[in-house]
């Protein structure tokens, strides 16, 4: 198993660093515009954040093709998806919708194909997984401060051109440092098709987990805001203060899942997630809720499921493996999407959201018991 950060590992980190740096800067250079340009337009908003969410559904085709049919070809849609960034930035904030999307489909594709080559070049090193997905969290943290002094200093054109130049620059870095024994791994469509029947017992866990965490935290961020008056002050509970804890934390997770069985990881996240819904749920302490919040519970469950998934998988079908875990976050945002619609009280929320989160912890718990997990 590679251990030491090498030439390559290095690389990966950056680009990893680099695209959390875009993805943060982006959201607040492309909410910003959508404030100015078109205003309290929900409708709008709406279509915006499904065009942002819906092509992960295409993550585990870039994952099944790359493992099929070389993966740094599957690379090179990530550098070409830097140019619907720059159409967009031309179009203006109108057309961000339709373009965002196909950018989302090219990056889906591709970007299985980055952490399933990490996988496979580490023999599924939970280590090297947790420094990535570290990298990936600081960028964004940092990419916030940044988007905001974009927005007030550049056009949108301006802010979505350099943007696409990170993105490209990122992709073709990673592209130009593939190593060799892992980009054409030559997969099989049978190997596939058994692969996928390995790992949907955790495709569905995912699913489940996921769901039942965002639904209840998605909703709750605004009862949180009522009780956290001074936007700064939310704004530090609610997004940085949680990227630092879960960024000191993860290296040590990554090593633990290295040296015990990565599901137990998730069993814990999720377990301790519902207690901490039940206990929101009875508390209205705005000091006691911030701390609570900060705790880092989050790189638990990532580094669990994806860990656990990619180590049920060979070398040759890392892609798959990563492109399965994303895949089940889309699937868990179209849950969300539609049971949304008929929940809308925070407390009703919270315990079907537990109720989801035990259906998963007991999925996870039988495939143990039963040692298919």
């Amino acid at each position: 198993m590679v251990v030491m950060v090498d030439r390559v590992l290095l690389v990966f980190y950056a680009a990893s660093l680099m695209l959390g740096i875009v993805g943060g800067a982006y959201y607040v250079v492309s909410r910003n515009a959508v404030y100015i340009e078109v205003g309290p337009d929900y409708a709008f908003m709406s279509l915006l954040v499904a065009s942002e969410t819906l092509p992960g559904f295409f993550s585990v085709v870039g994952g099944v093709l790359g493992d099929m049919l070389g993966r740094r070809r599957m690379i090179v849609l990530g550098a070409l998806s830097s140019i619907p960034f720059i159409i967009a930035g031309m179009g203006g904030v109108r057309s961000l919708p339709y373009l965002i999307l196909m950018y989302g489909v090219l990056t889906s594709m591709a970007s299985p194909n980055v952490y399933g080559g990490l996988l496979h070049y580490t023999g599924s090193s939970g280590s090297s997984y947790s420094l990535i997905a570290v990298a990936g969290s600081i960028g964004w943290a940092i990419g916030g401060v940044i988007g905001g002094y974009m927005a007030e200093s550049l056009s949108f054109t301006a802010c979505m051109t350099v943007l696409a130049a990170m993105v490209s620059a990122s992709y073709l870095a990673v592209y130009a440092a593939y190593p060799g024994k892992v980009t054409y791994p030559g997969a099989s469509l049978m190997e596939v098709v058994d692969g996928a029947g390995r790992v949907w017992p955790l495709f569905l866990a995912s699913v489940l987990s996921f769901t039942g965490v965002r639904f209840f935290f998605s909703n709750y961020v605004l009862a949180l805001r009522s009780m956290l008056t001074d936007p700064v002050v939310y704004g530090l509970v609610v997004n940085t203060i949680p990227a630092i804890t879960g960024a000191a934390i993860w290296p040590i997770i990554g090593r633990v899942s290295d040296n015990r069985n990565p599901v137990l990881l998730a069993m814990i996240a999720v377990a301790e997630y519902a207690v901490l819904i039940a206990v929101f749920l009875n508390l209205g302490d705005p000091v006691v809720v911030s701390v609570l919040w900060a705790i880092p519970i989050y790189p638990l469950l990532e580094q669990g499921l994806v860990i656990s998934i990619s180590r049920k998988l060979p070398g040759r079908l890392q892609s798959l493996a990563s492109g399965v875990f994303t895949t089940s976050l889309s699937v868990a945002g179209f849950a969300i999407l539609l049971l949304g619609r008929v929940l809308a009280d925070i407390n009703a929320i919270g315990w079907y959201s537990i109720s989801i989160l035990a259906a998963s912890l007991s999925l996870m718990l039988a495939g143990r018991l039963m040692g298919r997990l």
